[in-house]
């Protein structure tokens, strides 16, 4: 058993919050004094992921998405806090910290996809990030072959936007919202794989001949959290679970005329 003192202290050494930049990483509730058995680690901060760690004997929830800062909660977000604070469960938001450090989600989404690339360096607005995105620049891959290892992730399916390629070999991974045009101009990648599309992206990627291929935010998240969480129940020294909650979103086929088909 340690204190949250000591497990904060360690988790911001795997993951140092001066990685994150621009974004809120930190403590939002709970004590430094108070004791940790069991950790919970999970993609976003919601009743159920609360409830939960609550159900799983945990003391302390490590969220990977949550409030953007500790302002006084109002609506879904105080319901959550008074959850989490009746069972006396401490909750810590690890964002982009957790997706750019040394064994964190990105790399670990390298790693299921066995793709071999490299922490890249990039500039976004006047910030210098290392790692938010890594890149291959000589392996040969083909679109068949993407697709394969996509499964990997559990997602039954891969969207793609821009110019479709049936071979490449420069590839940008990364994952959640990572599809940023500056990424597109400064990597100049053949394809560039992320979890999830915005409208202006892929336009960009048309203008520049890019293929992006997006594996939706949860799978290219959820899944490398797996891996994440054996890493840190070592540096941290106490059991570490993943905690897992589905995504409900669904996909449609809309037939003209004719029946419907969900796809989960």
């Amino acid at each position: 058993m340690k204190d949250l003192k000591y497990i904060v202290e360690e988790l911001e050494k795997f993951a140092p919050p001066q990685l994150a930049l621009f974004d809120h990483v930190g403590l939002l509730q709970g004590e430094l004094t108070q004791e940790i058995a069991k950790v919970g680690l999970t993609l976003d901060y919601s009743l159920r992921a609360i409830q939960q760690a609550i159900d799983d004997g945990c003391q302390l929830l490590i969220t990977h998405h949550g409030p953007t800062s500790n302002f006084p909660p109002t609506g879904n977000n105080l319901a959550k806090q008074t959850l989490a604070s009746e069972a006396g469960l401490a909750i810590y938001r690890c964002h982009l910290s957790l997706d750019f450090c040394d064994g964190g989600i990105i790399e670990e989404l390298c790693k299921l996809m066995k793709i071999p690339a490299k922490p890249a360096t990039t500039t976004y607005g006047s910030h210098t990030i290392h790692g938010g995105v890594r890149l291959v620049e000589d392996y040969p891959m083909t679109f068949d072959e993407l697709l394969t290892r996509s499964r990997v992730l559990g997602h039954p399916y891969v969207r793609i936007a821009g110019k479709k390629r049936i071979n490449f070999k420069r590839i940008a991974i990364t994952s959640g919202k990572g599809f940023i045009g500056e990424f597109f101009d400064q990597l100049k990648p053949e394809v560039y794989i992320a979890g999830e599309f915005e409208q202006e992206a892929t336009k960009y990627a048309e203008d520049l001949g890019i293929m992006l291929v997006e594996l939706s935010h949860h799978a290219s998240e959820s899944k490398p959290l797996e891996g994440v969480a054996k890493t840190l129940e070592l540096k941290l020294g106490v059991p570490v679970v993943h905690i897992e909650v589905p995504d409900t979103i669904e996909c449609i086929t809309l037939k003209p005329g004719g029946a419907n088909h969900a796809h989960h």
